[in-house]
């Protein structure tokens, strides 16, 4: 097994006494930012790009499924449905995909040929106002120190995978890859493509290939990445959910409702309950009390197909490799009240639950215990008692799971931060690498 030393071969490629600001390969070398998994529409990141895609190719299955267009009735052509199915004919049969996946958007190199297309892989995200995952945010993300930009000025092709239905479950988004990255393989002009999975879409994309492999070939794939992809799970505090459970069922909605603050926060928690009880998110959240069987029946499926082992793959992760979080390192009860006097029954005490076996792992970290008591505390118009102070965060995606439960399981693993990192955090030590690793492997 390979460790590969990023941050070494950095050291080594650029003088000593360099402080210029970006590197060889025009990068900024001062990057420090993040992918936030929760959404919401006043987001940094939620502004047009300059970047425009040269084409979308929309992802649909080869499965159909026939739909009458016309119906003939008496001799009378009608469209409506409402005429008795008993009695009718139809005289014009269409037929449809059956799934629509997602959306790819493309976005061409330096040559103005799609012949070296990198794809980018979704991440998991909960959008708190139901907005589109937009290929201007996702461009933006994923485009610190002109990362995308570098990459295509040198000739790379960049491809935008977005989901259409995210809560669809994981390998129904992969069965959406596989399709998107048999048709690049059927494409003369295409020589060579890598995978780049952030998050869910490294499981999604692991699946996807491993399961193109098993079937056929990865012909013209030359590399996979998973970055920060929670391979065995992800870890999503589910007592600071229930204590937000109980207080969206105990506000009166009515008098609530007079208060814009309280609103808004309402419309917030609504939406990220919402989200816990969707197939995809409890598939990958390991605490049993959300899904266990569709948590277990995912690892069951991800267990069977395995891994890629035809070409080069490389994990990322953002947790050390030893260190743990530092908190909690005991399990802890808060206890906290909601004085408002408009809770039905009047105010009200709970308590929240830390907990350390997965809280305190390694991992790349949220911090859902601090959003949520912000929340709570946006809507109670600041008349709740403190329950988390600034700073509680917690592992997210453990670094076990970020490799799979094993460094055997890829050809390489990014040298492991020496402290844990946001969950989907770039730097530029990172993105270096991948720019490396796919200067190696992708022809």
């Amino acid at each position: 097994m390979k460790i590969l030393g990023s941050f070494a071969l950095f050291m080594m490629l650029i003088p000593q006494f360099s402080l210029a600001s970006t590197d060889q390969y025009g990068m900024s070398t001062n990057v420090n930012s993040s992918i936030p998994i929760i959404q919401e529409s006043s987001s940094p990141y939620n502004v047009r790009t300059s970047q425009r895609p040269n084409n979308r190719w929309y992802i649909s299955s080869h499965e159909t499924v026939r739909r009458c267009m016309e119906w003939s009735y008496g001799g009378i052509l009608q469209s409506s449905r409402s005429i008795d199915p008993n009695r009718r004919e139809c005289v014009e049969w269409i037929d449809f995909p059956k799934h629509q996946y997602g959306t790819a958007s493309i976005y061409l190199g330096s040559d103005r040929v799609l012949d070296k297309p990198i794809i980018l892989v979704q991440p998991y995200i909960i959008s708190l106002d139901d907005s589109v995952y937009t290929e201007s945010t996702f461009y933006n993300q994923t485009n610190p120190g002109g990362f995308l930009d570098r990459l295509r000025v040198s000739g790379y092709d960049i491809i935008l995978y977005r989901y259409r239905d995210i809560d669809n479950g994981v390998i129904y988004n992969a069965d959406g890859l596989k399709v998107l990255v048999e048709r690049l393989q059927r494409t003369d002009s295409v020589s060579s493509m890598s995978v780049v999975g952030l998050s869910m879409g490294g499981v999604v994309a692991r699946y996807a290939l491993a399961d193109i492999e098993r079937n056929s070939s990865l012909e013209k794939v030359a590399t996979y990445i998973s970055y920060d992809a929670p391979h065995l799970g992800a870890n999503f505090p589910k007592q600071i959910t229930n204590s937000l459970a109980r207080f969206y069922d105990k506000v009166d909605t009515w008098i609530c409702g007079e208060v814009d603050s309280c609103r808004e926060a309402r419309r917030n928690i609504q939406a990220i309950l919402n989200k816990q009880s969707t197939k995809t998110f409890t598939q990958l959240i390991i605490d049993g009390r959300y899904n266990r069987f569709n948590h277990l029946t995912l690892m069951n499926q991800l267990n069977q197909i395995g891994h890629v082992n035809s070409i080069p793959t490389l994990a990322i992760t953002n947790g050390a490799e030893t260190r743990k979080q530092g908190y909690p390192e005991t399990k802890l009860t808060t206890r906290f009240k909601y004085h408002r006097e408009w809770f039905q029954g009047g105010s009200v005490w709970f308590n929240v639950y830390t907990n350390p076996d997965v809280d305190n792992e390694p991992g790349g970290y949220a911090n859902f215990y601090q959003f949520y008591s912000n929340e709570i505390m946006e809507s109670e118009s600041s008349r709740v008692t403190v329950y988390v102070n600034a700073g509680q965060k917690h592992s997210f995606v453990s670094t076990q799971s970020a490799i799979a439960g094993s460094e055997n399981n890829f050809t390489s693993i990014l040298t492991y931060p020496t402290a844990n990192e946001p969950h989907m955090h770039f730097n530029y030590e990172k993105l270096r690498a991948i720019r490396e690793w796919l200067e190696t492997y992708q022809y």
